[in-house]
Order: structure tokens, then C-alpha cells, then sequence
């Protein structure tokens, strides 16, 4: 098998959470999402989010096969810009959008549990 994928896990799991492997892109996108439950909140469940945190390991295979001979001598600046021609990767300014929605949410979740 080959292509990405990503495995975490947080306060509590005993196994990871893996994704989808995604295949055939420079620029993945996971498309995952995942609601996490807590019964009851104690001190302890206060500590982790105050002093851990949730490590997201990121995957790579590659698959050993003959290389496209045209694609050989590009770089990865240059195959990415044809896989963008191609329309599979976002634009700049949407990656950054996404980022900083995922920046906002997270000083909200730490706002939230500290009220």
C-alpha cells in the first residue's frame, strides 16, 4: 500500500485513531473528523488539556515502480504546480483560511473549558 494517512490518539484511548490512506496527491487532504465524548470532566481530564497535548503522527509510503520518464526531472515545486493545473490541490489562500479557522477553534476550546 502506499500514499498518507495519519494516527492519534488522546487522553484515554488505547488504540489509535487511524485515517483513510490517501493516495495519488503531494497536497492530502484527510477529509477526517472526529467527536470525542467526555462523561464527566475532573480534574484530571482539566490537567491533560492544561498540560498535553494531542500528537498527530503523520505516515508516507511510497510505492517502488517505474517513474513517468516526463516526470522524472521535475521538481516537487514543478509537480505540484501540474497537479494544481489539474485541479486537486486547494489554492494558497484556502489552506491558509483553513489554518486559521483551525487557530481560532482551538483558543475557543481552551477558552470554553476554562470558564
Amino acid at each position: 500500500m502506499f500514499g498518507s494517512f495519519i494516527k492519534y490518539k488522546i487522553d484515554g484511548d488505547e488504540e489509535y485513531t487511524v485515517t483513510p490512506t490517501v493516495t495519488e496527491s503531494l497536497a492530502p487532504e484527510f477529509n477526517h473528523s472526529r467527536v470525542v465524548k467526555i462523561d464527566k470532566v475532573t480534574q484530571e481530564t482539566l490537567e491533560y488539556f492544561e498540560n498535553s497535548c494531542i500528537t498527530f503522527l503523520l505516515y508516507g509510503c511510497q510505492e517502488d515502480r517505474e517513474s513517468d520518464v516526463k516526470l522524472i526531472k521535475l521538481t516537487t515545486k514543478e509537480l505540484r504546480q501540474r497537479e494544481e493545473t489539474s485541479g486537486n490541490i486547494k489554492t494558497n489562500a484556502l489552506t491558509r483560511q483553513l489554518t486559521k479557522n483551525t487557530v481560532d477553534e482551538s483558543a475557543m476550546l481552551k477558552t470554553e473549558i476554562l470558564s
